[in-house]
């Protein structure tokens, strides 16, 4: 199994790849803080769910800080947990840093709708799509064994791409939540609307290009 070479355990950066991760955590919870004493009568349970999830998170890695860089456990489960790191630790560090990431984004996400901004099922379904796909081709990125490289590239190749137009559609959203209004019908569709959906469109288009030449070139590779 392949890991993430920033977390790979010998590393000299280890150390401060942790120490970033761990200043990441504290965003989502500034950010929960922050909303929740500022904000009367908030209404949004998820935050308060990622607020105290991120702290215990936190804890977690606090304690497997201090553990793998702590010369000499103070007890023999530390011990165990040291020597048995290779095979988890640099997997573990991953998924803390883009659950990080992902709540921070969660709760910017909760703020603008607990402002007003009614998103569509549309939008929500693209929302979390990115959200998901970059740990997942990440995760296939550096998870994935020797013998299926091939696959895993061809997988990378796709969520990319799938990655770029989710985002795009996302934007194409929110562009017709802000712009196709009431007001709109009346007065015309605003010229950033048609500009926003030239541009979506050019990048879809674009973006297939790319994916079909790099399968036809995948094929005659293939083929040799």
């Amino acid at each position: 199994m392949q890991y993430d070479s920033e977390f790979q355990l010998g590393t000299r950066s280890l150390e401060r790849h942790v120490e970033v991760t761990r200043l990441i955590g504290l965003l989502p919870i500034v950010l929960c803080a922050t909303f929740i004493a500022s904000v009367d009568g908030w209404q949004s349970p998820m935050v308060f769910y990622i607020f105290g999830t991120t702290i215990g998170l936190e804890l977690i890695l606090w304690g497997l800080y201090e553990v793998m860089f702590t010369a000499h456990p103070n007890s023999r489960a530390g011990e165990r947990i040291k020597l048995s790191a290779p095979k988890w630790f640099p997997l573990i560090m991953l998924i803390f840093r883009y659950t990080f990431f992902a709540f921070t984004f969660l709760v910017i996400w909760n703020c603008f709708v607990w402002l007003g901004i009614k998103p569509t099922l549309w939008i929500r379904i693209t929302f979390y799509m990115v959200l998901i796909i970059t740990p997942v081709r990440k995760l296939i990125d550096k998870l994935v064994s020797a013998d299926r490289k091939k696959w895993a590239d061809v997988c990378i190749e796709l969520l990319k791409h799938l990655h770029i137009n989710t985002l795009v559609f996302f934007v194409l959203g929110l562009a017709n939540a802000m712009f196709l209004t009431e007001k709109a019908a009346v007065e015309g569709v605003h010229a950033g609307f048609l500009l926003t959906w030239l541009v979506g469109v050019l990048v879809i288009l674009s973006s297939s290009i790319i994916l079909l030449d790099y399968f036809a070139r995948y094929e005659q590779h293939k083929a040799k």
